[in-house]
């Protein structure tokens, strides 16, 4: 982030015009939006005032921790990743904000950070979530921001899907409106262009890699729409169909080379539901054993050009699906039985295993 995008993005969170920005550091109007649209900078004389008035340091001004390598990125992540597996959520909420805080420039961090906060107060069972949505929300709202429409594109799809959670339909409806429709045009998205374009210059490698995460997200979608279908019919009692849309995706796991976890998940989720505790603990049985064979994808020749990193470790997975089958209610039904404890243990070593996201 160009310092003008700094001096932007703080402007508008102290609700200063243009105008009154101006006026308070005696300067003009047109002066300001140079600033900020990157024509001219300020005389190194406003540096400090600028940043008084704007309410930060002159390093967050000037941008001197906005920049990150992909690598220190990544390792910001995975230690926020790891607090929350012996840190409450308050701690290591405040952790990420004071890293957002730290590194005001860093888009991509900010989003990152948003998504993990976002999506562990549901799998936590945090307390009164809810109070956590202005900051959260906030960190998205930054994002919008962003030179880089991959990220804003994101962002947004996480605004519309808050206000659609929290039925605020209208608020849904103009973060849908605002998505770049080259962005939603399937075909036309920008991942796809890069592919075509690195394979004509040559890049194979990087075709490869790119081809090979859409196909992956290709599944991810497809396996969570036959799963919306599937729970559909369910509700309506139309068993045929769901036991049709189970095979499906039983199928779809096979096809994809996605290994056991993947191939016991559609037929657990419809015994949760209809709460046949034999078969569910069967199931998850199935999925605990598969999870350390989940980068065994990595040896498909659909996927062998794909980081790693790319793709959750199964020690990640283990401590989310572990806390999802504690918090939610609806499973009360399996903590009777015997095996449900034994699977829990084995999931707790899994989730001790520091080597498991390193594979």
């Amino acid at each position: 982030m160009t310092i003008g995008d700094t001096i932007r993005k703080f402007r508008r969170e102290k609700q200063l015009t243009q105008e009154e920005m101006a006026r308070r550091l005696g300067v003009s109007t047109p002066a300001v939006n140079k600033w900020e649209n990157g024509v001219s900078y300020p005389d190194i004389m406003l540096v400090a005032p600028i940043a008084r008035l704007l309410g930060i340091s002159t390093d967050e001004l000037l941008s001197y921790e906005g920049n990150l390598t992909p690598a220190e990125e990544q390792q910001i992540i995975a230690g926020i990743f790891d607090k929350f597996k012996t840190t409450d959520y308050q701690q290591v909420y405040l952790e990420a904000m004071a890293a957002v805080k730290k590194y005001p420039g860093n888009d991509s961090l900010i989003l990152q950070l948003a998504q993990i906060l976002d999506t562990y107060r549901g799998i936590l069972g945090v307390e009164n979530p809810r109070k956590y949505d202005e900051d959260i929300i906030g960190l998205y709202a930054q994002v919008l921001d962003s030179s880089e429409p991959v990220l804003v594109q994101q962002a947004l799809l996480f605004l519309f899907y808050h206000y659609l959670n929290t039925e605020d339909y209208e608020k849904a409806q103009e973060y849908l409106s605002r998505m770049p429709k080259l962005i939603n045009s399937g075909m036309q998205s920008p991942k796809v262009l890069q592919a075509v374009l690195s394979r004509r210059q040559g890049k194979r490698e990087e075709a490869y890699r790119l081809y090979e995460e859409l196909l992956y997200s290709s599944y991810t979608e497809a396996g969570l729409y036959l799963s919306s279908l599937c729970n559909m019919y369910q509700e309506d009692g139309e068993k045929e169909k769901v036991e049709k849309f189970t095979k499906l995706r039983v199928t779809l796991a096979e096809q994809f080379d996605m290994g056991a976890y993947h191939r016991a998940l559609p037929e657990f989720d419809v015994a949760a539901i209809e709460k046949d505790a034999e078969k569910c603990l069967d199931k998850l049985a199935e999925m605990v054993e598969g999870m350390k064979g989940i980068n065994g994808i990595f040896n498909s020749d659909l996927f062998c050009h794909i980081e790693k990193s790319k793709i959750q470790g199964w020690s990640n997975m283990a401590f989310m699906l572990k806390k999802s089958i504690e918090q939610d209610e609806s499973m009360k039904f399996l903590r009777e039985d015997t095996r449900y404890k034994k699977i829990m243990d084995m999931l707790d070593s899994y989730m001790g295993d520091q080597e498991a996201d390193s594979e």
